[in-house]
């Protein structure tokens, strides 16, 4: 089945609102934290982990194979790290 033009924009819009809540946790961690590239990657791993979870039912249901999860799941965590730490380094406090 070929992917539509909405469904890639839903897509698109979807990982906009995981960036926004990555930094925005981030934010409000870095008080008790300190910034930096540490604490980006436990709010980076904080959120991986519980979509993780979430959608550990894939492979349970038949609806992927475990190591097409655990692919899927590696390149998350790289992508969240990425994304958490490029947040980060933006991020700035007047």
């Amino acid at each position: 089945m070929q992917t539509s033009g909405a469904a890639v924009a839903a897509g698109l819009v979807m990982k906009l609102a995981i960036g926004t809540i990555l930094v925005w946790l981030y934010a409000a961690a870095r008080p008790r934290l300190g910034p930096g590239a540490k604490t980006a990657s436990l709010i980076a791993l904080t959120v991986w982990l519980l979509g993780a979870i979430f959608f550990s039912d894939f492979p349970l249901t038949g609806m992927m194979s475990w190591a097409t999860y655990a692919a899927l799941e590696i390149v998350q965590l790289l992508a969240f790290l990425a994304a958490s730490w490029l947040g980060a380094w933006l991020y700035r406090e007047p």
